[in-house]
């Protein structure tokens, strides 16, 4: 029993993780007999891995790429969530430890944007307004390793 403690010890494992994070809107009904609705507006997917170690990276790189052109942005409003969602398959079809070094964090955040709201029932101080936004975010411990996340 005890040689099989120990073996557990010494091997090495990882555990992928995700996350989705989506932003809402509460808009008013169309008439006083409708009421409020939430439209999304954004998305934010995370993915990286849980790992046993002793003492977590001290420090850490990461790149932004923001990916709205001129052209992308006119467009955006209306393809945002089929963006965000393509660029979420292709990462997810990557294996950590393999393709990323297991300490890698990749985030993909993209939004169409929406207009200010006044306060409502469920968003008691209302929102600003916000423009289109999409971006691939990469945080890896060391230099070599972001890219290796770039390639």
């Amino acid at each position: 029993m005890d040689s099989d403690v120990e073996s557990l010890r010494s091997e090495r494992w990882i555990i992928p993780w995700s996350a989705e994070e989506v932003t809402y809107v509460v808009l008013p009904g169309e008439n006083k007999f409708e009421g409020s609705k939430k439209e999304e507006v954004a998305i934010e997917y995370r993915r990286g891995c849980w790992m046993q170690r002793r003492h977590a990276p001290l420090h850490s790189h990461s790149m932004h790429n923001g990916l709205c052109g001129p052209d992308v942005e006119a467009r955006l409003p209306s393809m945002w969530r089929e963006l965000a969602d393509k660029l979420w398959l292709g990462i997810l079809a990557l294996k950590w430890g393999e393709d990323l070094s297991p300490e890698s964090v990749i985030i993909v955040e993209a939004a169409g944007g929406h207009k200010a709201a006044e306060p409502l029932e469920g968003m008691a101080s209302g929102c600003s307004s916000s423009g289109p936004r999409a971006s691939v975010v990469i945080i890896a411990p060391t230099e070599r390793e972001l890219e290796q996340a770039r390639a």
